[in-house]
């Protein structure tokens, strides 16, 4: 079964990497230069290993039509984009993979990329700048409205007795992105959920409250001895935005401003059944304004990461006639874990 997630994402902090949870992976990590061809070697990678059991895609945040890497879980194997900003090294196991170098004459193209690189590397702050505001206004109205803490673990608690038995071992936990703010304005891989759950919890989320909600019931899983994929939020990524549980083909998934999940579904849990009415109706109009806040600033960090995607490209096509197609063709051919 072929799923997609990310393992980075763009936030108010900056580039987010999660390549760290691939240690215990033997990790084949690919070194080169930017339009080198480690996209497509990673697609070949994923079509020559036939493996059964979960292989994750792991898209680009910043192009999701490019892979940042594969992740075989039967085999325990995986393959990564080792460039900037991604973050990994091999374990004993692995080992690095060098895409054939660029021919001679690149060179005569120094400045061009030199500024093209900058140019990139501004839109990114520009866009990082925008989403530090945008989580600071999200942020703002979430604390203007109380909510009751316990009726949240009581409602835990019960959905925990009803969908999952306890175990005798922890499960493991896999922290991923399925969200990320993206040139194409904010993207879920709702694909991702159907492939891994039939029954799905939709958590209706617009004060962004559910989050101790979703640590109490990924911790409760986790202590009864299930696998949890437990998917971050890009917006505040100390925070679990999506549960997903294969050996349950279960999921919780929050619905809010950024991405709904529409459609038929298990069930819904409204997060304005654990709010204060009182609160909520005395800061409407405070809350209308820092949404309106959120938005223009998302709109603009979109602006900013479509134009670093368009720097990126001009950077590929000045490497384009330089690549040793030869020398690529053979790695391809070549490439398994």
């Amino acid at each position: 079964m072929i799923c997609s997630f990310f393992l980075g994402a763009n936030t108010p902090e900056g580039f987010y990497s999660l390549f760290g949870e691939l240690k215990g992976f033997d990790l084949h990590v690919i070194k080169g230069s930017c339009g080198s061809g480690k996209s497509t070697l990673l697609k070949t990678v994923i079509d020559k290993t036939r493996c059964g059991g979960i292989c994750e895609r792991i898209l680009c945040a910043s192009d999701t039509s490019s892979l940042d890497g594969a992740v075989f879980h039967p085999i325990n194997a995986a393959a990564v984009d080792g460039t900037a900003p991604h973050t990994a090294e091999t374990s004993n196991m692995g080992r690095y993979i060098v895409m054939p170098s660029p021919a001679s004459g690149i060179e005569n193209h120094r400045g061009e990329i030199a500024a093209l690189k900058e140019a990139k590397s501004g839109a990114f702050t520009r866009a990082y700048a925008c989403l530090k505001g945008a989580a600071y206004a999200r942020s703002s109205a979430r604390a203007l409205v109380k909510f009751d803490s316990g009726k949240l673990a009581r409602r835990a608690d019960g959905i925990l007795e009803r969908e999952a038995r306890p175990g005798s071992d922890m499960g493991r936990l896999h922290r991923r992105f399925i969200d990320a703010f993206t040139p194409d304005g904010f993207v879920t891989l709702r694909d991702t959920v159907d492939a891994l759950a039939n029954r799905i919890y939709v958590i209706e989320d617009n004060l962004s409250q559910a989050s101790p909600l979703l640590h109490a019931l990924q911790k409760g899983l986790l202590e009864r001895g299930y696998d949890v994929y437990g998917c971050l939020d890009p917006m505040a990524p100390e925070n679990t935005r999506h549960i997903l549980v294969p050996q349950l083909r279960l999921a919780f998934v929050t619905s809010d401003g950024l991405s709904r999940f529409e459609g038929d579904v298990y069930r819904r849990l409204h997060m304005t059944a654990y709010t204060d009415q009182a609160s909520l109706k005395s800061c409407r109009a405070k809350i209308r304004l820092f949404d309106k806040l959120q938005t223009a600033l998302l709109e603009q960090a979109y602006v900013e990461l479509k134009t670093a995607r368009l720097s990126h490209i001009e950077l590929e096509k000045l490497h384009l006639p330089y690549l040793d197609i030869p020398a690529l063709k053979k790695l391809n051919e070549n490439i398994s874990l």
